[in-house]
């Protein structure tokens, strides 16, 4: 069980913030405010344009201009996708680590200051996430977070079966070789917590709801909206790994018929909230 330190607001950590931007003159302040509220402060903050037809680089720009210094600006013309986005982020970044933040999410207060104590402490984290916590609107309450919680290591084998946290939860360190893989739409993020993982790097997870989403996790809006799309996506993840000789073809199979499974349950989900939603 870790100890929760207390805030700290005199100094800053050398992480490099990455948020790609589509269509997100809505929600792209509300998401730059939770990371200039952070109790330790980042050191860089990229906003990457994602071929935007609304007024997000304007409001970027506006950004950028308040906070000289802090903010740098990617802009592509047309629509590359979150992976093009989140790689020219990364590549353009200069400090030791990166954090991912989606323009329609937010940061809980503490978490840069509780992820980078822990990547400060185990000099073998490479990529550290957490929980996170679905908010149905930006009032709601943060969950309290408790005095002591757990931390665990995420073994390669338990990733196969299980996706242990979302993008913008996660902390990675700048320096490693691995991108994500702009051939994947979907679920280009879980193949590259396998590749680290896979490559025997250390993958660890802290158990507090440290960011905020404001739609269900698949089944109503973005990307995971078309849950059809996105199992097509995990499946092909797992062929990589097999392609890559990461993994062997009984391993393929299983994860194979695993993810038939999840889908089943992620179908079933949908009806379920969808029947809610026409009943009331």
């Amino acid at each position: 069980m870790t100890n929760i330190k207390q805030a700290r607001h005199h100094s800053r950590a050398p992480i490099s913030v990455i948020i790609p931007c589509y269509q997100a003159e809505k929600t792209l302040i509300r998401a730059f405010k939770s990371v200039l509220e952070q109790s330790l402060q980042v050191s860089e903050i990229i906003i990457i344009d994602d071929g935007c037809t609304d007024n997000t680089l304007r409001i970027a720009r506006q950004i950028a201009l308040k906070y000289k210094g802090l903010i740098s600006i990617i802009h592509f013309d047309l629509n590359k996708g979150v992976s093009e986005a989140r790689n020219a982020g990364w590549n353009m970044a200069s400090y030791q680590y990166i954090a991912f933040l989606d323009a329609d999410d937010v940061w809980h207060p503490r978490k840069i200051e509780i992820q980078y104590d822990f990547l400060k402490s185990h000099p073998d984290c490479v990529l550290v996430g957490h929980k996170h916590q679905i908010k149905e609107h930006e009032s709601q309450q943060w969950l309290n977070l408790t005095t002591n919680f757990s931390i665990k290591k995420i073994q390669k084998w338990m990733l196969l079966l299980i996706t242990p946290f979302a993008t913008p939860t996660v902390i990675v360190k700048r320096n490693i070789s691995f991108r994500f893989d702009t051939d994947m739409r979907y679920a280009e993020d879980y193949l590259l917590w396998l590749k680290v993982a896979f490559f025997g790097l250390g993958i660890y997870k802290i158990e507090l709801p440290l960011a905020g989403t404001f739609k269900p996790n698949y089944g109503v809006a973005g990307l995971s909206y078309n849950i059809v799309n996105m199992k097509k996506g995990i499946d092909k993840v797992f062929f990589k790994l097999y392609q890559q000789g990461s993994i062997s073809l009984i391993t393929l199979l299983i994860c194979l018929f695993t993810s038939y499974l999840k889908h089943f349950k992620r179908l079933l989900i949908v009806k379920l909230n969808w029947n809610f939603r026409k009943r009331y």
